[in-house]
């Protein structure tokens, strides 16, 4: 006896993002759902050559034929123009991962599924723009992925899926955003359908229980300052080891090389005022704080070998 089935509709969707770290979760709204439309940052003129650079977002759009709306803020006018276009394409869920701008309530209520954001943290824990290296300074041994129903509120909407994922204890921020963007695109699909089928019911967040990524040199915000980024000498080695990983790729940890102990040398007398040495990379062993990869201010990268040889003597 045949038994027919019933096929599945595909979903139409829109990505609003900027993060070249995107493309997995392109290319899973690519095959897993109608996507119709990403929004994303306008291009951007870069550098002394004023290279006129477009996020990875757009070129990757471009490339598979789908419609990019640029924009550079939400002005009433922006606003308006979004909204009437996820209404023309008929999205019935919009994605939202890694944006760089305040989406206004007016597009949250164009979808009738409203637009799921994918926040890289065990929500309600460390709300904010900053939740990996948050995760990161904090010695955490896991974060999650979550998926939720975006609000007005930062990072306070309805969790729809929450998936634990382990924390490498030499993880970069680079690295873990990776994984992390890498991670929730296997599962993206599947929860969206479920999501948009009825199958997954929302949950309410525990806010007693929410914590927020505040920049702890600019607490108004929870974006990074560069500030944050200072190896001080009262941290011990093994936070100042979170913050060189935390601050990878940006803006990099850093110190001034007066303030560096080189165990066996002191600064040579003709190092004068204060440079800047940012610290790439370093291991962390036997309780001790070994960097790895530096560079000072105005200066190539080297290994930290090389720094000790150009700035340092033996005592």
């Amino acid at each position: 006896m045949n038994t027919l089935l019933r096929k599945r509709v595909m979903i139409d969707t829109a990505f609003f993002g900027t993060s070249d770290k995107s493309v997995p979760l392109l290319e899973q709204l690519l095959v897993g759902t109608n996507l119709k439309l990403c929004v994303t940052k306008t291009d951007r003129v870069v550098g002394r050559s004023k290279e006129v650079r477009q996020t990875r977002v757009k070129a990757w759009a471009k490339d598979n034929n789908i419609e990019v709306f640029e924009i550079n803020n939400f002005d009433k006018a922006t606003t308006q123009a979004i909204s009437n276009k996820l209404g023309e394409l008929q999205i019935t869920v919009g994605v939202v991962a890694d944006f760089s701008f305040i989406i206004p309530k007016q597009i949250l209520t164009i979808p009738p599924k409203g637009l799921i954001n994918i926040h890289f943290s065990k929500l309600p824990k460390y709300r904010g723009a900053s939740p990996v290296q948050h995760t990161i300074l904090n010695g955490e041994a896991q974060t999650a992925v979550s998926f939720m129903v975006m609000s007005e509120k930062m990072d306070e909407g309805d969790i729809i899926s929450q998936l634990p994922y382990p924390v490498s204890s030499n993880a970069t921020t680079q690295e873990l955003y990776e994984e992390l963007f890498t991670f929730g695109a296997r599962h993206l699909t599947s929860v969206l359908t479920d999501y948009v089928e009825g199958k997954i019911k929302p949950t309410r967040q525990e806010s007693n229980n929410a914590t927020y990524c505040y920049s702890p040199t600019n607490p108004k915000s929870t974006l990074i300052d560069k500030q944050d980024a200072q190896l001080k000498c009262n941290d011990t080695p093994i936070m100042q080891y979170r913050k060189i990983r935390a601050f990878n790729p940006w803006p990099f940890a850093w110190t001034y090389i007066q303030d560096m102990e080189v165990s066996g040398y002191r600064l040579k007398p003709s190092i004068a005022g204060t440079t800047k040495v940012k610290v790439i990379s370093a291991k962390f062993e036997n309780k001790l704080l070994v960097p790895l990869i530096v560079q000072p201010e105005n200066r190539n990268r080297m290994d930290y070998a090389g720094l000790v040889n150009g700035y340092f003597e033996k005592i």
